[in-house]
């Protein structure tokens, strides 16, 4: 399978997972018992981020010549890159005006799932790329 396959399951698979990890933070925050805005808006970044980085890394867990180390490594990259999308994504979607008596037709959780799933699949593909490039390096210092 090829960077750009990888890429468009991962970005699929982190859209709805993302929006999956939304869903279950909601489900916490109630069974929670949890009533404040904070404890809100921490699990909804958690379960968007984890959820899209779970997502992007699925596409990718099979590479060759990639061990635990660097699919941990990948792992934290990606939650990481879907924490600070998702972030973005908010306070994009925050800072939308809208005129007069008109409604929103995108609002600020949709933009969370969409930015952490575009920045967690743009880091996944980074870290897979760079993993190869590091293997195909290391093979070829090991020949010459």
């Amino acid at each position: 399978m090829g960077y750009t396959v990888r890429t468009m399951l991962g970005f699929v698979l982190a859209l709805f997972l993302g929006a999956v990890g939304v869903v279950i933070a909601r489900m916490a925050l109630v069974f929670l018992g949890l009533i404040s805005w904070e404890a809100w808006f921490s699990l909804f970044m958690a379960g968007a981020s984890i959820g899209a980085g779970v997502g992007s890394l699925l596409a990718w867990l099979w590479l060759g010549n990639t061990g635990r180390a660097f699919t941990a490594i990948m792992f934290l990259l990606v939650v990481l890159a879907g924490g600070i999308g998702g972030w973005s994504g908010y306070s994009y979607g925050e800072g939308i005006e809208v005129e007069c008596c008109v409604g929103k037709d995108v609002g600020a959780q949709e933009l969370t799932i969409l930015g952490a799933a575009i920045s967690a699949s743009l880091m996944a593909l980074g870290v897979a790329i760079s993993g190869q490039l590091i293997s195909r390096t290391r093979r070829s210092t090991r020949n010459t």
